[in-house]
C-alpha cells in the first residue's frame, strides 16, 4: 500500500499490510514518546521538495471524482450499480 508522506513529508511510504487501519505501526502513544532515533554519523542530506505536491494531487482527485460522477450519470441505464475492481 502506498501512502503519501505520513511518516515523513515529501516521501512515499510503502507498507506490506496496508495503510491507516491496516498499518503494522504501533498504536500506543507511549511507544512514540519513548522512542529516540539513532543519531546519524554523517550529515543529513538536503531536503528536496516534491515537484508536484498537495495541490496537484488534490486537483487531480477532484477531476477524477467529477469524471466518475459524470460517468455514472451518463451510463446509469447501461451500467446499473457501481463498478468494482477484482
Amino acid at each position: 500500500m502506498f501512502e503519501e508522506g505520513y511518516l515523513r513529508p515529501d516521501y512515499i511510504t510503502v507498507e506490506e499490510g496496508g495503510a491507516n487501519r491496516f498499518s503494522s505501526l504501533p498504536r500506543d502513544p507511549a511507544y512514540y514518546r519513548a522512542y529516540r532515533p539513532p543519531q546519524p554519523e554523517v550529515a543529513k542530506a538536503q531536503r528536496q521538495p516534491v515537484k508536484y505536491g498537495f495541490w496537484f494531487a488534490a486537483v487531480h482527485a477532484m477531476v477524477y471524482a467529477a469524471s466518475e460522477r459524470d460517468r455514472r450519470v451518463a451510463f446509469a441505464t447501461v451500467l446499473p450499480g457501481p463498478l468494482t475492481n477484482p
